[in-house]
């Protein structure tokens, strides 16, 4: 940091093998920077890309900037993710499509005075996908949340949503040990009978109408997650969702590059945020914990 920094190079940003750097009007060619670093440390570093814009998102228990959470996009239209529900391997395959779809309107900022500018259009695809919750004309199949069993059936005091997956999982015949994942649409959050909370994957029949206001607090949670460092809430979302007569359906889909160190490069093209299966994978990050939580 301080070697880019006499180099006239502002740190926006830093974790334990990356730097987000801001070059001033006299700064250094990025080149000296690295030839410097790496002849006073001895260490190799490489340019990995230039940002068109870059995101760095807080952590939703604290409100502290979060280590390795942000969304960016190269000068090369390829997005950079981290830490965001794309990433995660328990979110519903909805909220997946309709947050890629809110990145694809996104992409089309070149800086972060456009980027501001079309936030609007990003909260209509979140409304647009909310709509069609209501309207039931996204498949259940895509309701579907994955969640980490962290104890035994009888160790539930509250029937919270995973614990009714468990009963009705114990019911069939079907044990589930601490450790394993358990796969569910949540049918009633408020439900205090198994059978009517949810259903477990693997037991859907594919007419199940899902609570459709749970689910579009989770989609207002995703939102928040790629707007709160604009002063956007998961309420102002929520609020939003409950008059939906003037919403738009989004305008042409909008391909999206996502970097994947795992895949390589890899594209999507998100088509009006709900409906349609991702045609690109991210890499799972191991060790970070989903921020949506079904559990009620």
């Amino acid at each position: 940091m301080e070697i880019a920094e006499s180099h006239r190079h502002e740190v926006v940003h830093g974790i334990v093998d990356s730097l987000w750097l801001r070059p001033r009007a006299d700064a250094d060619d990025i080149r000296v920077v690295q030839e410097h670093i790496a002849g006073s440390t001895g260490l190799p570093i490489e340019l990995e890309g230039r940002y068109k814009w870059i995101v760095f998102l807080p952590c939703k228990t604290t409100g502290v900037g979060a280590l390795n959470r942000y969304y960016g996009l190269y000068d090369h239209d390829e997005f950079k993710l981290r830490g965001i529900e794309l990433r995660k391997h328990d979110t519903p395959e909805f909220i997946n499509i309709a947050q890629e779809a809110m990145l694809g309107e996104l992409s089309l900022a070149s800086n972060a005075a456009e980027f501001r500018e079309r936030i609007p259009r990003a909260v209509n695809v979140l409304r647009y996908t909310a709509k069609r919750v209501l309207d039931r004309a996204i498949p259940v199949h895509q309701f579907v949340l994955t969640k980490s069993v962290s104890r035994t059936l009888p160790e539930y005091v509250v029937l919270t949503a995973t614990a009714a997956a468990l009963k009705q999982m114990e019911k069939r015949g079907f044990t589930v040990e601490p450790g394993e994942s358990v796969r569910y649409a949540l049918l009633d959050a408020r439900a205090r009978d198994s059978e009517r909370k949810v259903r477990v994957a693997e037991f859907l029949q594919g007419d199940e109408t899902v609570d459709a206001w749970e689910y579009i607090r989770l989609l207002c949670r995703s939102g928040q997650t790629l707007l709160a460092p604009f002063g956007v809430t998961e309420e102002d979302l929520f609020a939003s969702c409950r008059d939906l007569s003037d919403v738009a359906a989004p305008g042409a889909p909008q391909e999206i590059a996502v970097k994947d160190p795992r895949h390589g490069q890899s594209h999507s093209r998100a088509k009006g945020g709900v409906g349609y299966a991702p045609a690109w994978r991210v890499e799972e990050d191991e060790g970070e914990p989903g921020e949506i939580s079904a559990e009620g």
